[in-house]
């Protein structure tokens, strides 16, 4: 490990003994995680007994399904689900890669984070209870893209109405919750809001929070270090890139210049 990802696995850890971290994160949606990044947050994960979410590029992402299996994600969301039809091609692209048994041990999550998802949320939750699907994670960025609004928007009382709705409806299903999207430090009253009617966790784009973090005062300071571990993670991978770039810089010099002096 160089001295970044040390860094990176002491932030993970002690957020997960002072901060409430349960999972880190990775995309191949709209992160487009590369392989290769996959797996150093992968050891980065086993190293500070973390598990791994994977967000999955749709409903039928099935190379993305199977790379999951390979680095052993605890948990799979499938997200911009719109219908029930959506939840059951999930299903079934699920149950392509995982048997029954392995299927136990997963957590399946859709991502309700458009306004048309909202409106079918009654027939999403009665699909998801139908297959056994663990819950929805509610994504606020996107939804306020849906409705034309912007980032800035997430916090806004309408938003949170919404997202209190289907809170409610997971709630009543005996199903799991979780609210992602442009969730900072400035979050913080909102989830508070949020928890009180139903609320099991909330996620930045590389780390999960148990929903007791909520309860305390190190909330504000726990978002802090997430966003601090995504710094850190994106200044590992410029320099990992940044290497692999300069890595032939010389050897094209040098063919450069043969075929300069041959062609002369």
């Amino acid at each position: 490990m160089n001295i970044l990802e040390k860094e990176m696995l002491s932030l993970l850890k002690n957020g997960k003994n002072t901060f409430g971290f349960t999972h880190v994160r990775a995309e191949f949606e709209s992160e487009g995680i590369r392989d290769d990044e996959l797996f150093r947050l992968v050891e980065l994960a086993f190293r500070a007994d973390l598990n791994l979410i994977i967000k999955v590029g749709g409903c039928e992402a099935m190379t993305d399904l199977l790379k999951a299996k390979q680095v052993g994600a605890s948990t799979i969301i499938a997200p911009m689900i719109e219908s029930s039809y959506a939840v059951c091609k999930f299903i079934q692209s699920a149950d392509r890669v995982y048997s029954e048994q392995e299927r136990s041990d997963m957590e399946l999550f859709i991502n309700i984070e458009t306004i048309q998802g909202y409106e079918q949320r009654e027939a999403i939750t009665e699909k998801i209870v139908k297959h056994n699907l663990k819950g929805i994670v509610f994504g606020r960025v996107d939804f306020c893209g849906s409705l034309g609004m912007s980032r800035r928007d997430v916090n806004k009382p309408e938003i949170t109405r919404r997202i209190k709705d289907v809170a409610s409806l997971c709630q009543a299903k005996n199903l799991q919750f979780a609210v992602g999207g442009g969730i900072d430090a400035e979050s913080v009253p909102t989830l508070r809001d949020i928890s009180a009617s139903y609320l099991n966790r909330y996620e930045t784009r590389k780390v999960v929070f148990d929903v007791s973090t909520l309860s305390h005062s190190l909330a504000q300071q726990g978002l802090i270090e997430a966003s601090r571990f995504e710094l850190l993670w994106l200044r590992n991978k410029c320099n990992y890139y940044k290497m692999i770039s300069a890595e032939d810089q010389n050897r094209l010099k040098m063919l450069e210049r043969r075929i300069i002096s041959l062609a002369a």
